[in-house]
C-alpha cells in the first residue's frame, strides 16, 4: 500500500524540504540568491521569428561547476496575461522541439521560460579533467555521476538553472502565477523542482 511508503505529512514537510535542499546543494551552496551569469535582452533568433504574439526573447546563460552551462530563453508575449509558464524540454534535445507548445502558450498570453536538459540543445558539452580518468568530453547524463563528491551532487545540474532563472524573474517581474510543464526528463524536473 502506497500510504505505508510515503512518510511526508504536514508535520514534517518543512524538515524534509530542508533535507532535500541540503542534499542537492551541500555545504550551503544554495542557489536561491544567485542570478544567471549573463542576461541578454531582446536577442534575435531566426528559429522563433514566426511565433504568435511574440514581443521579444531574452537569453539567460547559467554557468555551473565543471563548465556545464544552461541556455534559457524567456519569450515575452506582445499581449500578456501576466502568467508565467516554465517549459522544460526532455531528452529529445533542444527546446526548439517544443516550439509548438511555446507558440501555444505565447498565443494565449503567457510568458514562457524554456529549458533544455544538461549537455543538450544549445548547452555546451565541455571537456573536463576527471580524476583517475583524464580528459573527458561530457555529452551524456550518465557521465555526470563521475563528478559526484561530498560537496557536489550532479543532480543540481538539472535544477540549478531553474533556481537561478526564478531568482532573476522574481527580482524583475511580478507574475500572477508560475506553472511548470515538461516532457520526459523535463517532466521529471517539473515534478522534482517544486
Amino acid at each position: 500500500e502506497i500510504q505505508k511508503l510515503v512518510k511526508i505529512d504536514s508535520n514534517n514537510i518543512g524538515s524534509i524540504k530542508t533535507h532535500l535542499i541540503n542534499y542537492l546543494w551541500p555545504n550551503s551552496n544554495s542557489p536561491f540568491t544567485i542570478f544567471p551569469s549573463k542576461v541578454e535582452t531582446n536577442i534575435s533568433d531566426i528559429k522563433y521569428l514566426d511565433l504568435s504574439n511574440l514581443k521579444q526573447i531574452d537569453k539567460f546563460t547559467i554557468t555551473m561547476k565543471h563548465k556545464v552551462n544552461s541556455i534559457v530563453y524567456l519569450f515575452h508575449p506582445k499581449q500578456s496575461n501576466d502568467h508565467l509558464i516554465l517549459y522544460h524540454q526532455g531528452h529529445a534535445g533542444d527546446f526548439i522541439n517544443g516550439k509548438q507548445s511555446i507558440d501555444y502558450f505565447l498565443k494565449n498570453g503567457y510568458y514562457v521560460v524554456a529549458f533544455s536538459m544538461p549537455l543538450l540543445g544549445m548547452n555546451e558539452q565541455p571537456i573536463i579533467e576527471i580524476e583517475n580518468l583524464g580528459a573527458v568530453k561530457l555529452f551524456n547524463h550518465d557521465q555526470l555521476q563521475y563528478l559526484e563528491s561530498e560537496n557536489f551532487t550532479s543532480i543540481s545540474y538539472f535544477l540549478t538553472p531553474i533556481a537561478y532563472t526564478l531568482n532573476y524573474l522574481d527580482d524583475h517581474y511580478n507574475f500572477k502565477t508560475y506553472s511548470m510543464v515538461g516532457l520526459s526528463g523535463g517532466g521529471w524536473a517539473s515534478t522534482i523542482y517544486p
